[in-house]
């Protein structure tokens, strides 16, 4: 079936603000589904982004596959990168990580919402957990004071989740032995009415 926009109603119209930066996310899904594009064929393609956006912000050890012919054994695997073990915690929480670089913003989606997030610091690679509300803000002001490599951000249901998943964090990256910033943080005591994480 031949799509034609001309008929096809108009869309609702939105304000948007410029924010220096790469984006982040995309609206194609959902102007796809306005413009009557068939259902199986958008879920396709959100699949196609789901599992694209999986390899790219999950970082699997490497192996170096053996393919001579004498009896050289194949290398083990690297040892994962410090963000790498923390998407690797952050994954049991069944949300999208978005993975930023020090130049790029939080996609708008995430404003005013509760996020955990961790900071690679450029000074000495040391990890930083931390929780917010305002995420942009939030990282803005982690920009001027301690300045950072990389970033992942996850967006929570609520602030009481996001304080038990960033306590929870800490705890799980220093258990690994990874260098963090701070560990004030986890020494929080969480309630019995966290639910299971």
């Amino acid at each position: 079936k031949h799509l034609d926009p001309w008929d096809q109603p108009l869309l609702q119209l939105r304000d948007y603000t410029l924010v220096p930066g790469l984006c982040a996310e995309s609206r194609a899904l959902d102007c796809a589904r306005q413009a009557g594009v068939p259902s199986s064929v958008v879920d396709r393609a959100a699949k196609l982004l789901l599992d694209d956006h999986k390899e790219t912000t999950t970082n699997h050890p490497r192996y170096h596959e053996d393919t001579t012919d004498d009896d050289t054994p194949a290398l083990a695997p690297a040892p994962a990168a410090p963000l790498a073990v923390a998407v690797e915690q952050m994954a049991a929480w069944k949300v999208p990580v978005i993975e930023l670089c020090d130049s790029q913003t939080p996609p708008p989606a995430l404003a005013g919402t509760s996020c955990v997030y961790v900071l690679e610091e450029k000074r000495d690679g040391r990890l930083y957990v931390g929780e917010s509300d305002v995420i942009r803000d939030r990282l803005e002001t982690h920009r001027r004071r301690r300045p950072w490599r990389k970033a992942l951000v996850a967006s929570v249901s609520d602030k009481s989740l996001a304080r038990a998943r960033e306590t929870q964090l800490i705890d799980a990256l220093a258990h690994r032995g990874l260098k963090l910033a701070s560990t004030a943080d986890a020494k929080r005591r969480l309630l019995d009415t966290t639910p299971n994480l």
